[in-house]
């Protein structure tokens, strides 16, 4: 499907914008604990999402969000800004640009639900748990 391909592209450019709106901690000497900097985080964040395809999974999940009547109220918006010319971008790069914020905006949602009860590092810890090797 052409539109989890364009969003798995997406994914390296959303690392570096989950990984300064999403606050981490952790309990111990875990991976996501404060003192790690931005790099660190990423290079995390990029393990999970890319290496251990986690991404590909919000990838999939997002896919079921973007529906043609989704797809139609933002061809419409789109249409309607080129239209009366409120918008200096055409309709194509004014439906790129909703369909990249609003995976942004999905992905950072769901790694912070990941991550609610600050324990998204358990799965950087092998052993940690049978359930989450298993993944």
């Amino acid at each position: 499907d052409s539109l989890v391909q364009t969003a798995k592209g997406l994914l390296e450019e959303a690392i570096p914008v989950i990984s300064s709106r999403v606050p981490f901690s952790s309990h111990g000497g875990f991976p996501f604990n404060g003192q790690l900097t931005i790099s660190q985080r990423e290079r995390l964040l990029h393990e999970l999402l890319i290496t251990k395809d986690v991404g590909g999974v919000l990838c999939h999940h997002f896919r079921s969000y973007w529906q043609p009547s989704v797809m139609s109220g933002y061809l419409e918006q789109a249409a309607s800004l080129a239209h009366q010319q409120q918008s200096t971008l055409n309709i194509t790069d004014t439906i790129q640009a909703a369909f990249k914020a609003t995976f942004m905006d999905f992905v950072v949602v769901m790694i912070s639900r990941m991550n609610e009860n600050c324990n998204i590092d358990s799965v950087f810890v092998n052993g940690a748990s049978p359930v989450v090797d298993a993944l």
